[in-house]
């Protein structure tokens, strides 16, 4: 799982 939201790790967004 990647962080690109760059704020909290509240958002995980999975990019492949």
């Amino acid at each position: 799982y990647l962080d690109v939201s760059g704020e909290k790790k509240s958002r995980i967004y999975v990019y492949n």
